[in-house]
């Protein structure tokens, strides 16, 4: 059997959130009725309103939560069709960018913004090279709102360009995590190697 385009699979899931969205406003309003009516419990109004609340909110985040995933791949398969693979850019340099492993940010992705753009994004303790045009570039990480200092560089033709890249927070420093909300540009620390 064929796999549904990412497209399809966003509005299925999207279709499948709003009915459950609908059946739980429908319980929501109704349920009392219907549990006295069929199967004979009775239920206090407060104890229906809050076991009503709880239902709504987990049907909610669940189904967000599989929307975001099928989103998620979209942007995955979109990004695939229109990037250009290495093979076919005109003589590239590349950047090597080595994220090394830390409590802090262990279930966050680093963004990676060449010259502004989003080009990818590093997970903890990864190694990802990404394929540039020769001359001068801009080289910046981020996390929410923080970040890195940004490096200028300069990228010659078949030459690779490595930098290492780490969270400010580590071991003692996790503490002051605060000092993020005053130095965002320093909470990612980025070194050309």
């Amino acid at each position: 059997m064929a796999m549904p385009s990412p497209m399809t699979t966003v509005w299925l899931r999207s279709l499948r959130a709003v009915a459950l969205i609908l059946i739980a406003t429908f319980l929501l309003k109704e349920g009392r009725t219907l549990l006295l009516e069929w199967f004979g419990i009775s239920v206090s109004p407060t104890v229906y309103a809050i076991g009503s609340v709880l239902v709504v909110y987990v049907v909610l985040v669940l189904s967000m939560k599989s929307v975001r995933k099928a989103l998620k791949q979209l942007d995955v398969a979109d990004r695939s069709q229109i990037r250009p693979s290495p093979d076919h850019l005109p003589a590239s340099a590349l950047i090597v960018i080595s994220r090394g492993s830390t409590f802090a940010d262990r279930r966050r992705d680093y963004r990676v913004l060449l010259d502004g753009d989003e080009i990818g994004r590093l997970a903890d303790g990864d190694t990802k090279s990404f394929p540039t045009t020769p001359g001068t570039h801009s080289l910046k990480l981020k996390i929410d709102w923080a970040g890195s200092n940004e490096i200028s560089f300069d990228a010659n033709t078949a030459q690779t360009v490595t930098f290492e890249c780490i969270s400010s927070l580590r071991g003692w420093r996790v503490a002051f995590a605060v000092f993020a909300l005053f130095w965002p540009s320093s909470y990612i620390r980025l070194e050309r190697v």
